[in-house]
């Protein structure tokens, strides 16, 4: 599933286990703490409050419309098949998809995200020159800001 807005985005990165989910977004170094603030308080609001119906209907209808395309090629209709597999789903997965999305209801999108969205496991990275958003990152008191250079190691100084 993907959102996206303003140049910002947001998806489910599927995996057999858990899977993250990611946000991102670019913006300019003096707003970067900001942005990050956002992040933090919109993924709050998220777990805190049911969505809007309207916000439900217009994403469960993005993917009860777009559902047929998704199998256009033999490529997709062969990664929809391994999906069955790896994630051990029935062979009537499918047959019962649109249905099933059209079923979800604010409260059930509201349980999803108290369960699964926790901000004590919420993991930030952001890519830029440390000098000139770390102060405003520190001062978030999100958690230990930790700096590295372009080829992974923890930066000196």
């Amino acid at each position: 599933m993907h959102c996206c807005t303003d140049g910002a985005s947001c998806y489910f990165d599927w995996r057999r286990q858990r899977g993250p989910w990611v946000f991102a977004t670019a913006v300019a170094s003096d707003v970067t703490h900001a942005a990050a603030a956002e992040v933090i308080k919109e993924i709050e609001r998220i777990r805190l409050a049911e969505i809007k119906e309207d916000e439900l209907t217009l994403a469960t209808s993005y993917l009860d419309g777009v559902f047929p395309i998704r199998f256009e090629t033999t490529g997709a209709i062969a990664g929809a098949l391994s999906t069955l597999v790896v994630y051990d789903l029935p062979d009537d997965w499918y047959d019962e998809y649109r249905e099933r999305v059209r079923s979800v209801t604010t409260g059930d999108v509201l349980i999803a995200a108290e369960r699964h969205l926790r901000l004590e496991t919420l993991q930030m990275v952001v890519v830029g020159n440390a000098a000139a958003v770390r102060g405003g990152l520190d001062a978030l008191g999100f958690g230990p800001v930790r700096v590295y250079d372009v080829e992974g190691r923890p930066a000196q100084g």
